[in-house]
């Protein structure tokens, strides 16, 4: 599993992009999506995204989500100040995990935005990960 740190900042704001970090997908690679936690300012989407947040903070298992409505998302919120995004091409370990380190140990991808400061991104994909670190600035890589 490798693990980026990403805090590319412009005038101390955090400059990396949800689309950003999406762009480094391998498009053809079939995977499923779940968003575990969600915390947005400002939206221009159709739908009352607080009534979207509590549905996916309260969900039992994550919201399951696909990479076209995650750009939708991330093109229509103002701000995403919180997110975490795991996805896997085996559907039934997309799941709430205990740990992080579970989480990481059986899902292909974990994205976490923390605090509108830095993306946190695990993953066993080697492309998506030599892609992820030509965005700049990453803090640390394991």
């Amino acid at each position: 599993m490798n693990k980026i740190e990403l805090i590319n900042q412009a005038n101390g704001v955090l400059s990396i992009t949800l689309n950003d970090i999406l762009d480094c997908l391998n498009p053809k690679r079939d995977s499923y999506w779940k968003v575990l936690s969600l915390e947005v300012n400002g939206y221009d989407g159709s739908m009352n995204i607080l009534d979207f947040e509590v549905v996916v903070n309260l969900s039992e298992n994550g919201y399951s989500i696909t990479l076209d409505q995650l750009r939708d998302l991330a093109d229509s919120a103002h701000q995403i100040i919180e997110i975490m995004i795991i996805g896997d091409s085996n559907k039934t370990k997309l799941k709430r995990y205990e740990t992080d380190v579970e989480i990481q140990s059986n899902c292909r991808y974990s994205i976490m935005l923390i605090d509108s400061s830095f993306w946190e991104i695990n993953t066993s994909d080697n492309d998506f990960f030599e892609k992820l670190k030509e965005l700049g600035h990453e803090r640390s890589i394991c």
